[in-house]
């Protein structure tokens, strides 16, 4: 019998800032058992990736990757 334990992310978040255009790349750490799977929520919403909006995971952690920032974004949750 195997039960796997939710992720638990790393509280090593601080405010992350990119000039108008440029790609923002945040690396949030998690740790757990897995398999993960990623979603990003704003507020409520999910945000589906696409060209611009990408979520990158790795054996650790998961990159939040936004091409081309056009507005500041506040409480952007990864669930």
């Amino acid at each position: 019998m195997f039960f796997a334990a939710a992720p638990q992310l790393e509280p090593e978040q601080r405010e992350h800032s990119v000039d108008k255009g440029e790609t923002l790349k945040v690396k949030i750490p998690f740790s757990g058992t897995g398999p993960f799977s990623f979603k990003l929520k704003k507020g409520n919403r999910e945000i589906p990736e696409s060209d611009r909006v990408k979520l990158i995971p790795f054996e650790d952690y998961v990159v939040l990757q936004i091409k081309g920032m056009i507005i500041v974004l506040k409480h952007i949750v990864l669930v």
